[in-house]
């Protein structure tokens, strides 16, 4: 686990005439670093730089946008931190495209694709722009968050941040990336062989329980479908938990 081992200069607030103590940034042992007084200064951690770059074939350069960074904004780390999960643990996930004007979570290990969330500041009378983007292919293969070994159940949910928070609240899951369950998670629910739960957006509830019958028609599992107010991520953990073992 990464130590704390200090404070030093933030060169973004340098840059602007700030920081006239030279303790702005705080430095871990892993190589990050994060600027405390949020001028959006970070740096991430040394084994993610070699794993997102170095370990990127020249041929799967179009799942990151060419200008990815790990400077990332502070609009982009509020808008992601608002989620309930912590600074240090998206660390490793994100990045930044100033060209694209993107918040990049990554995912896979190694790299399968990465997704672009628009940030940019609105401009009056501009057509409004595409909140996500994917670098890749994102139905290749389907990804489980959470630990497998202690899972009861699948939840299937809609978008990446529902499946970190549900796999941090001590559950398990699979993000589809939208609505339409498709065959890389279909093969993997088969060899899961757990019951699954379909977590998608209120509005869709006709469609979820059409996908839930046939679902359950072809993995042998019970699926049930669950609707909320809000998505899992805007959830604390508590509730998910009663949420899914209210079910």
């Amino acid at each position: 686990m990464s130590k704390f081992l200090g404070y030093e200069a933030c060169p973004k607030c340098q840059e602007s005439g700030r920081d006239s103590k030279g303790d702005n940034a705080g430095v871990w042992s892993d190589g990050s670093k994060h600027c405390f007084a949020n001028c959006g200064y970070h740096v991430f951690p040394k084994h993610y730089v070699r794993s997102v770059f170095e370990e990127v074939r020249t041929e799967d350069k179009e799942k990151l946008p060419h200008d990815f960074s790990r400077e990332i904004p502070t609009r982009a780390w509020q808008w992601l931190l608002q989620y309930g999960l912590s600074y240090r643990y998206w660390q490793k996930y994100c990045g930044y495209s100033e060209a694209d004007q993107r918040l990049i979570i990554t995912v896979g290990e190694p790299l399968d694709f990465s997704l672009g969330r628009d940030v940019a500041v609105p401009v009056e009378g501009e057509k409004p722009r595409r909140k996500w983007y994917c670098y890749g292919d994102s139905h290749k293969r389907s990804h489980v968050f959470g630990d497998i070994g202690s899972a009861r159940s699948i939840i299937c949910v809609e978008d990446v941040i529902s499946a970190h928070k549900i796999g941090q609240a001590g559950l398990t899951a699979i993000p589809l990336f939208g609505t339409n369950v498709h065959d890389c998670h279909m093969r993997t629910l088969l060899h899961l062989g757990l019951p699954v739960v379909m977590w998608l957006d209120k509005d869709q509830e006709h469609l979820a329980i059409k996908r839930a019958t046939r679902l359950s028609s072809i993995i042998g599992k019970p699926v049930r479908n669950v609707f909320t107010e809000q998505d899992p991520k805007c959830l604390s953990f508590r509730t998910i938990n009663e949420v899914v073992n209210d079910i």
